[in-house]
């Protein structure tokens, strides 16, 4: 009798665990990866969108950037000559290569013409009535002259002699050490028949 007592407890317990499990909630089904719920679609109605005003407004401001550096920028005097060589070499080619080569036979005639000597010291008295006018570009045309002048003595080194001599610049420094004695000694000759004169 206990034990029918016990089976039937034991049976009772059972079929009570299975009324629980049949009355209790359903568990909610986990979403899938490829599922979307409810609560995420909202959060991604509520998330702001770029709109086409957002987007005109950024435009204008880095189109309103672009215009004050363009106002801000202010080119210098190289920078301006050879934008406009260049513009003019693309627009006018014809122009530009006539105006080179009509000053190129220019330039050869009138050293032709002067001869070797004279032609160097116009160069050098024109170039002295400039560095009165424009001492700081004078001195800076000097240096960027100096030095084109060494490449090209580097350049002649690799040259035959007889053809390197023919090629060979003048000493312009030279030229005008020897100008500015000449001058010093005919103002010194000067002042002397002056003195002589007046005594």
């Amino acid at each position: 009798m206990a034990q029918m007592q016990d089976v039937d407890r034991d049976v009772a317990a059972i079929r009570a665990m299975i009324a629980e499990e049949n009355t209790a909630p359903a568990a909610m089904p986990r979403p899938k990866r490829g599922s979307v719920d409810a609560e995420q679609i909202s959060r991604k109605d509520l998330a702001p969108a770029p709109t086409a005003e957002r987007r005109k407004s950024i435009a204008a401001s880095v189109v309103s950037l672009l215009i004050v550096r363009i106002l801000r920028y202010r080119p210098n005097t190289k920078v301006i000559l050879g934008t406009s060589f260049v513009l003019m070499a693309l627009l006018q080619p014809v122009f530009v290569l006539g105006v080179v080569l009509v000053t190129l036979i220019a330039v050869m005639i009138t050293y032709v013409v002067l001869g070797a000597e004279t032609f160097w010291r116009r160069f050098l008295s024109a170039f002295q009535l400039y560095a009165r006018w424009f001492p700081a570009t004078a001195r800076k045309l000097r240096i960027h002259g100096e030095l084109a002048a060494r490449k090209w003595d580097r350049l002649l080194e690799r040259l035959p002699d007889r053809l390197a001599d023919s090629l060979r610049a003048p000493d312009l420094r030279a030229m005008a050490r020897a100008d500015k004695r000449h001058a010093e000694a005919m103002v010194d000759r000067l002042n002397r028949l002056h003195d002589e004169t007046a005594t």
